[in-house]
């Protein structure tokens, strides 16, 4: 029998990304090295604020990369739209 997902249950899926993987990460180590509460947040916070501001720098830049790297080649860019 075949399952059935809907559109809620997909998109929960697709968020699944750097960020979530970065808390599990952190979460780990806390555990791992049995972190005092204060501490746990401390790291926590400080990672994902680094985190967050890296990966937007890196997102505008890599826009900014591949729209020259188009212009170069000749291609015209894409528009994603939303159904």
């Amino acid at each position: 029998m075949a399952t059935t997902q809907t559109n809620s249950t997909s998109t929960v899926a697709q968020k699944t990304g750097w960020y979530f993987t970065l808390v599990d990460k952190i979460q780990e180590l806390v555990r791992r090295f049995d972190l005092p509460e204060d501490i746990s947040t401390e790291v926590r916070a400080l990672t994902i604020e680094v985190a967050r501001a890296q990966f937007k720098a890196g997102c505008k830049s890599g826009v900014g990369w591949i729209k020259r790297e188009q212009a170069k080649n000749g291609i015209q860019p894409r528009v994603a739209v939303a159904a």
